[in-house]
């Protein structure tokens, strides 16, 4: 599939000169646009998913790491997971996805500074051009991260406890606020720490950032969950798990917020 899809891709035909002739936006763009409010910003918002939605690069990330996430979920987490909802099994699928959702952040949002500095100095020029920018990379890294994550989560819930509704509606909300969070941090850090090429030094520590933070937290959460309640995860499984879960998700949206605040300071002062 993929030498065939290569093949229809990249041509290396000659090309023929022709007259571009610019379409009337479809009714995806159309709502795009309307979700952020019509006027400059949904044009702006429009124009950022069109340039990320272009480069196939970006969408074969996509398609790789949600391949990967259904892959863990289905052959290595699936058959080890008892179908009872009691205790941690009602929480297993969010804890092992939620390592993933931080590498699915870094392919949606962490691009922000890779089409060079001179992108980033025609927003510059503009009046609130930063702050316009980066909200339009915000909700479009919201809107393309969240129905993915949650979309797998459902499934992967789904498959797991059958008919139980309530955790299957758990586990999307508990990915849709961890999704959020990380698509925040990854975009304050790619802004704080800019990567100008893919291939570079600062991207690839980047990612190594997000994913170190990620475990981090996650350890952190449990070191506090047992120091205040001493053995949670024994005497109150479910409770405990709830607690954990609600603590993670506090510490990835102060550091989202965190780095995301940073990370707006330095675009503005960017040489």
């Amino acid at each position: 599939l993929g030498v065939r899809a290569a093949n229809r891709a990249y041509s290396l035909e000659p090309a023929s000169f022709t007259s571009p002739k610019a379409e009337l936006d479809g009714a995806f763009y159309r709502a795009i646009r309307n979700l952020g409010g019509g006027g400059s910003f949904g044009t702006l918002l429009v124009s950022v998913f069109k340039d990320y939605g272009r480069r196939l690069e970006n969408l074969s990330k996509i398609a790789y790491i949600v391949g990967l996430i259904i892959m863990i979920n289905i052959f290595v987490i699936g058959p080890k997971l008892s179908t009872s909802p009691e205790g941690f099994g009602a929480f297993i699928p969010v804890m092992i996805n939620q390592f993933m959702f931080p590498i699915l952040a870094v392919f949606v949002a962490g691009e922000v500074t890779l089409r060079g500095k001179e992108n980033l100095f025609i927003y510059r020029k503009t009046p609130s051009g930063v702050e316009r920018f980066i909200k339009a990379k915000l909700l479009q890294g919201w809107l393309m991260a969240i129905p993915v994550a949650s979309a797998v989560t459902a499934i992967t819930s789904i498959m797991t406890f059958h008919n139980v509704f309530i955790y299957v509606l758990s586990n999307v909300a508990w990915a849709l606020l961890i999704t959020a969070a990380n698509v925040s941090f990854v975009l304050g850090l790619f802004l704080l720490n800019p990567a100008f090429e893919e291939r570079s030094g600062r991207f690839m520590l980047n990612t190594l950032i997000v994913i170190l933070l990620s475990i981090g937290i996650f350890a952190g959460a449990i070191l506090a969950m047992i120091a205040i309640f001493q053995r949670p995860f024994t005497s109150m499984p479910f409770t405990g798990m709830i607690y954990l879960q609600a603590l993670q998700t506090g510490l990835y949206w102060l550091m989202g917020i965190v780095f995301l605040y940073l990370g707006k300071r330095k675009l503005s002062r960017i040489e």
